[in-house]
């Protein structure tokens, strides 16, 4: 009997890491440089809808905390180092600015594969690949 109690007790211990593990998420820290931003007569490539003077809005720490019964979607942690506001597109759509040194955060992604900054005054750029594989904290510098 206490056999049977044991091997229970380590199938189930066993089974409890394995859980854990595949529930939590990476975390990346990434430090992006900026590149001067050169204007053309066309459209930016990376942006498909720029909802900035229709949705305009700043970005802000929540109080991080899992909300009860709600899965885990994807983060973005974005430090903004710069002198100037930075706008924020998720895969070309606008998600929302930053303000100069200062801190954001979009979450509730479903998905996202690249993520591209532009200054607020159209001088400086940052752009980086991501997914819903890790949580991502961008800090961007110039």
């Amino acid at each position: 009997m206490k056999v049977y109690q044991i091997v229970f007790i380590m199938l189930l211990a066993a089974f409890a890491t394995s859980v854990q593990a595949q529930t939590e998420k990476c975390e990346r820290n990434v430090d992006l440089k900026s590149s001067d931003y050169v204007t053309t007569r066309g459209k930016n490539p990376f942006i498909k809808f720029d909802g900035r003077k229709s949705n305009h809005h700043f970005l802000s720490c929540p109080q991080i905390g899992k909300k009860r019964g709600q899965s885990p979607k994807c983060t973005i942690n974005i430090e903004n180092g710069f002198s100037s506001d930075v706008d924020v597109f998720i895969d070309g759509f606008y998600a929302g600015s930053i303000k100069a040194n200062n801190k954001g955060v979009i979450d509730n992604i479903e998905k996202y594969s690249e993520v591209y900054f532009l200054s607020s005054d159209n001088k400086q750029y940052w752009k980086e690949f991501g997914d819903c594989s890790c949580v991502y904290s961008f800090k961007l510098d110039k």
